[in-house]
């Protein structure tokens, strides 16, 4: 299967699950900033415009513009910048 190619100017969205499902992301204001700060310097490193993010407590999701064709590598570095529980 070929990967789905990534073009400027276009939105994508995306979602990732916590690890074996369980509820790492517990709502408290550290976890919140620590998300936060994660996902916006994730799409300012790599030129991206967000329109949405959320956090529940087992899953993200987060939609963003790509000003450039990066997403796959900031996707990557926002899941492992992303502090362990």
């Amino acid at each position: 299967m070929r990967p789905r190619p990534v073009i400027e100017g276009r939105t994508y969205m995306f979602t990732r699950r916590c690890s074996e499902r369980r509820f790492f992301l517990r709502p408290d204001a550290e976890t919140t900033n620590a998300f936060w700060y994660c996902l916006g310097w994730a799409a300012q490193k790599h030129r991206q415009v967000l329109h949405a993010a959320v956090a529940l407590s087992n899953q993200r999701a987060s939609s963003s513009l790509t000003l450039m064709a990066s997403i796959p590598i900031s996707f990557a570095i926002f899941t492992v910048s992303w502090p362990a529980s």
